[in-house]
């Protein structure tokens, strides 16, 4: 079990897919801006020492993954999305623990921005290998094979493939 003991962070800081979601008849059918960031907990010692991306999680993969679902996807809440990306980190990335925050600048009067922070874990979604806890498999919003399928084989911290 992963516990922030043994874990390193990766940070993705900003991430800004351009996306239709909201509530409010402004919003509908009409593409804006949300801000991402992710803090994913893994295990960093061996790629620090061969110095090779495979060791690693490619954060450049979990970006591209992440924004391709986002700029394609129709959503309502920032709930649904935050929850989304912790999925596809997890299930698809095979992060042990993330933090997922997701925020919509200028969504209210007098503010910067209105957003949520999430934190999930493996046994949140586990993954079809086994792992994780099989009394949360329908923990998020959608089954995990509503997600886009990832376009890469599965290596080290690659897309798993989706059944």
């Amino acid at each position: 079990m992963a516990t922030m003991d043994n874990l390193d962070l990766i940070e993705i800081k900003n991430l800004r897919p351009r996306m239709q979601i909201g509530i409010s008849p402004h919003e509908l059918g009409k593409k804006q801006e949300v801000v991402i960031n992710l803090t994913l907990g893994v295990d960093i010692r061996r790629a620090a020492e061969t110095d090779d991306i495979k060791d690693t999680l490619n954060y450049k993969s979990v970006t591209k993954k992440i924004l391709e679902y986002a700029e394609s996807t129709d959503i309502y809440l920032v709930e649904k999305l935050a929850e989304d990306i912790a999925k596809i980190c997890i299930v698809c990335f095979r992060v042990p623990w993330v933090q997922v925050a997701v925020e919509k600048p200028h969504a209210l009067r007098f503010c910067d921005s209105v957003g949520v922070k999430i934190r999930r874990t493996s046994k949140d979604y586990p993954h079809p290998s086994g792992h994780g806890d099989p009394e949360k498999t329908h923990h998020a919003s959608e089954d995990v094979k509503s997600l886009p399928r990832p376009h890469t084989a599965s290596t080290g911290h690659e897309p798993a493939a989706v059944p």
